[in-house]
């Protein structure tokens, strides 16, 4: 045998055969007693090897250990129900907490108080498996290593809070803690239900389309693809003092989340929170670290009863680190510059208020935090010294990497302890599991968060099965189990029943005839001679979109009609709504004009009764094929296909 080793070959005696047998196959008897030649020995043995490194579907936490053992119940169940192998506690040195404790929590499908383990909890199966990447396992790597650097600083943050002391931390460990908390919120279970889509298809978020252009541009196969890619950059990027990596992070990741990151990283100060009262405690959600402050505009959708997300601001965010701890995120727009030495920023602050006001629905309420009076402020630094009460930066004086920060725990009382768990609770309602330290300080948070009645809060509407309500009433049996009777307060809504619209009904009839006479099974021929790059969800969304013109045209006109203009102001009203959709772009003009042509073949009492068949071919099929002739010609083609099907129209398009 050692004759066949060659200097590409390990010599495979049969002592090493036999060491090889037993760490693979120890249940078999040693090689040397099988009669197999040695070529047949070797293809077995790699065989067995290649079997052994077999991929294994791992449980990876959204929320890390090291932050749940933070939560671990005081009083820790019987060896009996530890996993095998485990030491029990009578073996363990003294003083020595169980790698794998169990958290008290309420269950929310049994509805019961349980304890679960933290090795299985707050996590999902291979849930940062990038499996594009030579090394799958990238992402999971490079979030421990993260964790394993917050992990210190979060502990040495925690000792020095309990020994009444300032924590000093440099400017490399304060901008490790913001990511940290950055990739807390991204990486979350939120996120990845989001991005989970093999296909950009099944994306159903409102950047959709700014999403679709970019796994375009970037040659991404999936929405997944694209929040692995981010999560990657987000780890990998170098928070240099010179902040260049402001210009990385625009280059490296998709922009919208790029400027997520960016607003995370300079347009919020951080500070540290604990109860001031013994008896009150934090718990912990599945979304907690994503969960947010501030208004968030809600729209229902009358055609479809779905809810449409709105302007939101965010105020307020937190990252609770244990039962007694909590980090707190502070917007800058609640941060008087005058207050803090900068009063040549104070008309620029006051700027960007009122314009993040004006997005809301109701911009009078959106100016107010529900925690704007919670007493924290920002923290010390090296690089400033205060003057009459403010800090102000020391003369030449920029980031550098020697920067030290020093934060005091601010003690907030039990009413914003309660007031930051009911908005965590408020969010909870997708979750399974809610984590607990103490069944006392649960039950004042439940309480509270059931029997008072705040604005926004506890929204239900009048369905027999809203999610919401039964959410509500789970919490209220728990409660009475802790507390006794509590009084459930809650708003009931009724929200408005899905309606179409006739410019619905006429748009999805047109959309579909057009589908239907073309011979392409991407999109129509027409359609694609306009947007050549265009396939069948951007055929469907210019589609909505041409119906939504339609729908602006028929209010206009309504709102016109009952107006006491005169009639040359309302045909001025009307040219200018035609000058402004001639600046669409060309294949929705195109959808539109389809759409308009085809409103008188359907009756005005019962729309989706038809009177006369689909006219689905017109002028605007030869304007749309000149535009592929003539494409830097298209803002005159556009105009030049409304105003011929005009002509053929028997009204005012």
């Amino acid at each position: 045998m050692q004759g066949l080793a060659t200097s590409a070959t390990p010599s495979l005696t049969p002592r090493r055969l036999r060491f090889i047998n037993v760490l693979h196959c120890s249940n078999t008897p040693p090689i040397h007693a099988l009669s197999l030649p040695l070529s047949l020995t070797v293809q077995a043995t790699k065989l067995m090897m290649v079997r052994t490194t077999e991929y294994k579907a791992e449980y990876h936490h959204f929320i890390p250990r090291f932050l749940l053992r933070q939560f671990a119940a005081l009083e820790q169940p019987p060896p009996t129900r530890r996993q095998r192998g485990r030491r029990p506690r009578s073996q363990r040195p003294q003083g020595q907490p169980p790698k794998d404790p169990f958290v008290n929590a309420i269950d929310l499908r049994k509805n019961a108080l349980v304890q679960v383990s933290v090795s299985r909890e707050f996590g999902l199966v291979d849930m940062y498996r990038d499996q594009g990447y030579q090394n799958p396992r990238h992402i999971e790597d490079n979030l421990g290593k993260l964790e394993g650097h917050a992990g210190r600083i979060i502990k040495k943050a925690s000792d020095t809070f309990k020994a009444g002391q300032t924590l000093e931390l440099t400017r490399r460990e304060r901008d490790t803690i913001r990511k940290f908390l950055f990739l807390m919120k991204y990486r979350n279970s939120t996120f990845y239900a989001r991005y989970n889509h093999d296909s950009i298809t099944t994306y159903d978020s409102n950047d959709k389309h700014r999403l679709e252009s970019y796994m375009r541009e970037k040659r991404f196969k999936s929405p997944r693809d694209i929040w692995y890619a981010n999560l990657k950059t987000f780890l990998d990027l170098e928070m240099d003092p010179d902040m260049q990596w402001i210009k990385k992070v625009h280059e490296r990741a998709f922009p919208d989340d790029a400027m997520m990151f960016i607003h995370h990283m300079q347009s919020k100060f951080m500070a540290f929170c604990q109860p001031s009262s013994e008896e009150d405690e934090f718990i912990l959600t599945y979304n907690a670290y994503g969960v947010f402050e501030g208004p968030s505009d809600v729209q229902i959708d009358p055609t479809t009863g779905g809810a449409i997300e709105g302007a939101y601001t965010e105020y307020h965010n937190f990252a609770p680190i244990s039962a007694k701890l909590i980090i707190i995120l502070r917007s800058s727009l609640l941060v008087d510059p005058s207050k803090e030495g900068a009063e040549d920023l104070q008309e620029e602050w006051e700027n960007l208020r009122e314009e993040v006001r004006k997005q809301h629905l109701f911009p009078e309420k959106a100016a107010v935090s529900l925690l704007e009076s919670l007493p924290i402020k920002k923290c010390g630094n090296s690089y400033s010294t205060t003057i009459n009460g403010k800090l102000v930066l020391k003369p030449n004086r920029g980031p550098r990497g020697e920067d030290r920060f020093y934060f005091t725990c601010f003690r907030i009382s039990s009413y914003y302890v309660n007031l930051i768990n009911s908005i965590f609770l408020e969010q909870a309602t997708k979750g399974d599991t809610i984590v607990y330290r103490s069944k006392s300080a649960l039950g004042r948070t439940l309480k509270s968060y059931l029997e008072i009645g705040r604005e926004g809060f506890k929204l239900v509407t009048d369905e027999a099965n809203d999610p919401h309500l039964a959410f509500l009433k789970k919490l209220e049996k728990i409660a009475g189990q802790l507390v006794g009777n509590v009084c459930l307060r809650y708003k009931a809504i009724a929200p408005p029943k899905p309606q179409t619209h006739m410019s619905q009904w006429v748009a999805h009839l047109v959309g579909l005839k057009v589908m239907a006479l073309s011979e392409n099974s991407d999109a129509p021929e027409v359609y694609k001679l306009m947007k050549p790059d265009g396939g069948l969800d951007t055929y469907f969304y210019d589609l909505m979109q041409s119906q939504l013109m339609v729908f602006l045209k028929i209010k206009i006109d309504v709102i016109l009609s009952r107006s006491k203009l005169t009639q040359d102001d309302r045909l001025e009203v009307k040219y200018q709504l035609q000058q402004l959709y001639m600046t669409f772009p060309a294949q929705r003009v195109w959808l539109y004009v389809k759409i308009m042509r085809n409103l008188p073949n359907f009756d005005e009492r019962d729309f989706k009764k038809p009177i006369r068949e689909l006219e689905i071919n017109g002028p605007e099929d030869d304007v749309a094929k000149l535009i592929a002739l003539y494409p830097s010609r298209t803002d005159q083609l556009t105009m030049l296909m409304f105003y011929k099907a005009q002509m053929t129209a028997s009204f005012l398009i």
